[in-house]
């Protein structure tokens, strides 16, 4: 017994070494699950850093176009800009030499006048009277004179004025331009909900039906994708509709794998069936958000879902981040939680609602750690999530209305401008017709003082000076007139330079929208960057963890390896030296549950001292005490015999003695 005991506790100590190789095993293949769940996620935050690098690339190539085109339409600005500066300083020099003409005809005048009241005397009464009626209508020219310089004064304003209402009307016009295509696509939106009730893949992608049932009838996959993911993500709160939809974009049209294979073999398919959107990799074990999540009292993307599928919300977290954007309505509160004091727990994006409804703003942090805001326009498409369809429609009609008080409300006040505009133009219309007639006045005025000097010429002696006087004067008046013209076709021509700038689609207005462009495209090549720079961290950890888990996987396979090693080694000990050597002494026999080799050495210990003491107490060993009992056998079997002898020789004479006494 003692030999097979000894062969148990060996077999006992192989089915230990049996156990570890088998935990290793397992050890093992929940490592490869760990790793498969690292691939996945590492595949996930490479494939979505290269769509973002991908985006960022076409922005890039975009922008130059963009920056080129403002520069353009800033160099016709400012082009246009400097020749009305221009045209401004050559305004003032004419100004001042007008006003140095004139103040050369008033001397001129007052010598004319002297020189004729000198000559009046010898000229008679009648030749006086002739002066006395020039003296009137040089008074009648002066007077059309300055009405014509006051009224040239009066152009400025009225062009302001009109470059004002111009502008306002303009201005006026892309906000009515956009509030009718905002009435026009929630009219739309509510035309599609109705229609489209029922349709549970009607506000996805073209050809989605097509591609979910491709996907059903194919058996080819290691684990079926799962999606499009609007439909495993049902809205809790409706208010929130429009800025999650837009926050989520495209990912909500997407898929979701658990293997590059099903990946490439569902890419296929989407190039078969003409529906191509997003294809992440990821694990079907959910994310534990435990500690993660921002302080229970908030609500966040993740707390407003209810989604039913662990892909689905495992994506969400790794690429939204819904676990950690936090939702507040009121935009001051939203901006003080995340700005104000140390740095929220857990919170790496605050939502808030905007003016405009359907639309939100966005806070976070930049990658310097800087406070960073922007705006989320409003969703136009129908709710991709789940919600109530009723409840939906309802919705969309109150914000069609919304939307078409808000039109009504511009196109009143834009008719309001245009009537200003109209307004504007009749005033400067009038200011035309009255410099038109101004100028005839004048040019009649003019052509009686010529008239009347003509008939006082004459009727004179001639002697020189007061002709002379005359001609000068006459110079100076074609010098006044010409400077006149030159300024009137100067304000015409700044008042061009200024409509060319100012108007609806003038310089100015394209250099803005041009700036504006190339400033938008500045911020999405920012966003972008921000984004790839998220993504790229995001990749780098999730490589870590993978190569990580891929040295665990190696690691725990040496493990196994030296641990089956033992195992063989003990297997080949038992089998080869305990179990051998036990059968040389007898075939297999039961131990008793519980018997070891050392507590059988100490029952044999025990046994040995209680016969040794037996022995002691017998007075032998049991091979002399065993050959003692042999010959005292022998011994008492002879002397029974010998008895037995006697016994049948006394039975024997009492017969006689008895057949004796009988016969006689």
């Amino acid at each position: 017994m003692h030999a097979w005991a000894q062969v148990e506790e060996q077999e006992r100590m192989l089915e230990t070494y049996e156990r570890d190789v088998l935990l290793q095993q397992q050890q093992i293949e929940e490592t490869t699950d760990r790793a498969s769940d690292a691939t996945g996620t590492y595949d996930g935050h490479n494939q979505a850093f290269e769509a973002a690098t991908n985006h960022l690339d076409s922005l890039k190539a975009n922008i130059d176009e963009v920056q080129a085109r403002w520069t353009e339409e800033k160099a016709a600005f400012d082009a246009n800009t400097k020749d009305l500066m221009d045209q401004r300083a050559q305004e003032r020099l004419v100004k001042d030499g007008l006003k140095a003409s004139k103040a050369n005809k008033r001397r001129l005048e007052e010598e004319i006048s002297e020189e004729e009241n000198r000559l009046s005397g010898a000229e008679g009464p009648t030749q006086a009277e002739r002066l006395q009626r020039l003296e009137e209508l040089k008074e009648a020219v002066a007077e059309v004179e300055q009405k014509i310089e006051d009224h040239l004064t009066q152009k400025a304003a009225l062009m302001a004025a009109k470059d004002e209402a111009a502008g306002n009307l303009h201005a006026a016009r892309r906000p009515i331009e956009e509030a009718s295509s905002v009435l026009e696509r929630s009219s739309g939106l509510v035309t599609r909900l109705q229609r489209d009730q029922g349709n549970k893949f009607a506000p996805f992608r073209p050809n989605m039906a097509n591609l979910v049932r491709a996907v059903n009838n194919e058996t080819r996959w290691r684990k079926k994708p799962v999606g499009p993911m609007g439909l495993h993500v049902k809205l809790l709160k409706q208010e929130w509709s429009s800025v999650i939809e837009k926050t989520f974009g495209g990912v909500l049209d997407s898929f979701v794998c658990t293997n590059k294979e099903d990946q490439t073999l569902l890419s296929q398919i989407m190039k078969r069936i003409g529906c191509p959107v997003q294809i992440y990799i990821g694990p079907d074990r959910p994310l534990d958000t435990t500690g993660k999540e921002p302080d229970e009292g908030l609500d966040t993307i993740l707390r407003v879902l209810e989604i039913d599928n662990h892909m689905v919300r495992n994506q969400l977290i790794i690429n939204q981040a819904i676990d950690q954007t936090v939702l507040i309505p009121n935009n001051n509160e939203a901006s003080e939680f995340m700005y104000r004091g140390p740095r929220p727990r857990n919170a790496k994006v605050a939502v808030a609602f905007g003016a405009a409804r359907g639309s939100g703003l966005r806070y976070e942090f930049s990658r310097s750690g800087q406070p960073k805001s922007g705006p989320i326009s409003p969703w136009d498409g129908a709710p991709r999530m789940q919600t109530d369809r009723e409840e939906q429609i309802r919705r969309a009609k109150q914000n069609e209305d919304d939307n078409r008080r808000e039109l009504d409300a511009l196109q009143r006040g834009s008719r309001d401008l245009q009537a200003a505009v109209k307004l504007a133009e009749q005033a400067i219309f009038r200011w035309d017709r009255q410099n038109k007639a101004l100028r005839l006045e004048k040019q009649k005025a003019d052509d009686a003082v010529e008239a009347k000097q003509s008939e006082i010429e004459l009727n004179r002696p001639q002697d020189g000076k007061l002709q002379e006087l005359q001609s000068q004067l006459e110079s100076i008046n074609q010098d006044i007139d010409t400077a006149q013209n030159t300024y009137q076709d100067g304000v015409d021509w700044k008042d061009r330079l200024n409509e060319k700038a100012t108007g609806p689609d003038g310089l100015k207005a394209r250099c803005d929208t041009a700036l504006r462009e190339y400033q938008t495209a500045k911020m999405q090549i920012e966003k972008a960057e921000d984004r790839k720079a998220k993504l790229e961290r995001d990749r780098q950890n999730s490589l870590r963890a993978k190569n990580l888990a891929i040295a665990e996987i190696d690691a725990a396979k040496e493990r196994l390896q030296e641990m089956e090693e033992r195992r063989d080694d003990q297997r080949s000990i038992v089998q080869d030296q305990f179990v051998a050597e036990a059968e040389k002494i007898c075939q297999r026999i039961e131990v008793e549950p519980g018997v070891t080799p050392a507590i059988l050495d100490k029952r044999l210990e025990k046994f040995e001292a209680e016969l040794a003491r037996v022995q002691s107490e017998a007075g032998g060993t049991r091979e002399e005490l065993t050959m003692a009992w042999r010959k005292a056998a022998d011994e008492h079997r002879k002397a029974k015999n010998d008895l037995k002898g006697l016994d049948d020789t006394a039975k024997v004479r009492h017969l006689t003695q008895f057949k004796s006494l009988t016969f006689n």
